[in-house]
C-alpha cells in the first residue's frame, strides 16, 4: 500500500496534470536546501534522493573530476588575490598616513593617471575574457584528480564522484514535513497556472460574472476559479454594482502577479455595446 506522501504526490499529478518525476524532483530539491541550510558546508554539492514510499532519504556530495592543473591554478589564482588585497590595504595605509599632494601637482598628474588606468582596465578586460575561455576550477562542482583517486583508486578525468553525508536525526524527521509542505505548494503554484492559463484563453472576450463587494473605487466580481476587478474606468457611471448582481464582463487583461492570476474585466469597454 502507498504512503500517504506517495498518495499525496500521485493525487496532484492526476488532479493537476504534472509529471510525477518533475514533483519528486521538486522535493528532492527542497531538501537539498533544508539540508545545506542548516547540516551543510559551502563548498558542497548536493543531491538528495527521497523515497516517497518511506519517507526515506540519502544524501550526497557530487563532483566532477577534474585535471590537478586546473586546482593548481584556482589555488594559484586564490593566493595572488590575497597579495593584491594585501598590496591595496598598503596603498590605503600610506595614502591615509603621507602628505596631500599640492593641487598643481595633482592637476599635471591627472592625465598621464588617466591613460593609465585605461590601460590597466584595457588588459583587465582581455585577462577576463581570457579566462572566461579556459575552464575554470569550482570548488563546489569539481574534485581534482589525485583527490579523487584517494576516495576512488579506479578515477578518471571526467567521472563523478559522489560522496555519501550523514543525516542527522533531527533532518531525517523533518524530510516528511518538508515534503508536504512542497506538495502543497507545488498545489498552490499548478493552481494558479491552470487558472491563469484558462482566463488568458479568454482575454479580449466577454465572460459571466458575479458581484462580491466594492473596495474603494473598484467593483471585485467572481469569475468562478478566480475573483476579478473592475476598475473604475472600466465601470458605467449610471449602473449600480450591489453584491449578488449577475453581469456579463470584458476580460481585458490577464497577468500573472506576485501572489498568482490578476484579472481585470470591464463594464465600459466597446465590445461590450
Amino acid at each position: 500500500m502507498s504512503s500517504p506522501i506517495e498518495q499525496a504526490i500521485k493525487q496532484i499529478c492526476e488532479e493537476k496534470g504534472l509529471a510525477y518525476k518533475a514533483v519528486l524532483e521538486t522535493i528532492e530539491s527542497a531538501l537539498a536546501s533544508a539540508y545545506r541550510k542548516d547540516f551543510g558546508e559551502k563548498n558542497q554539492n548536493l543531491k538528495v534522493e527521497f523515497n516517497p514510499e518511506t519517507a526515506g532519504l540519502r544524501v550526497f556530495d557530487v563532483k566532477t573530476v577534474v585535471e590537478n592543473k586546473l586546482f593548481e591554478e584556482y589555488e594559484k589564482e586564490l593566493e595572488e588575490r590575497a597579495k593584491a588585497r594585501e598590496e591595496a590595504e598598503a596603498q590605503t595605509a600610506d595614502l591615509s598616513s603621507g602628505a596631500l599632494a599640492k593641487e598643481e601637482g595633482k592637476e599635471e598628474e591627472k592625465p598621464a593617471n588617466a591613460k593609465t588606468q585605461n590601460e590597466q582596465k584595457h588588459k583587465k578586460n582581455e585577462k577576463d575574457e581570457e579566462e572566461e575561455e579556459k575552464p575554470r576550477f569550482s570548488p563546489k562542482l569539481h574534485i581534482p584528480l589525485s583527490e579523487a583517486k584517494k576516495l576512488k583508486k579506479t578515477a578518471k578525468i571526467d567521472d563523478v564522484i559522489t560522496t555519501e553525508l550523514e543525516i542527522p536525526s533531527e533532518f531525517g524527521r523533518m524530510a516528511a514535513q518538508t515534503a508536504k509542505q512542497v506538495i502543497t505548494q507545488r498545489l498552490r503554484e499548478a493552481e494558479r497556472n491552470n487558472v491563469y492559463n484558462e482566463f488568458k484563453e479568454k482575454e479580449q472576450e466577454l465572460i459571466n460574472g458575479i458581484v462580491q463587494r466594492r473596495e474603494g473605487r473598484v467593483i471585485l466580481i467572481d469569475l468562478g476559479r478566480i475573483t476579478g476587478v473592475i476598475p473604475p474606468d472600466g465601470q458605467i457611471q449610471s449602473e449600480k454594482y450591489n453584491s449578488g448582481d449577475r453581469f456579463k464582463v470584458y476580460v481585458s487583461s490577464v497577468e500573472m502577479g506576485t501572489k498568482g492570476p490578476e484579472i481585470t474585466v470591464s463594464r465600459s469597454h466597446p465590445e461590450m455595446v
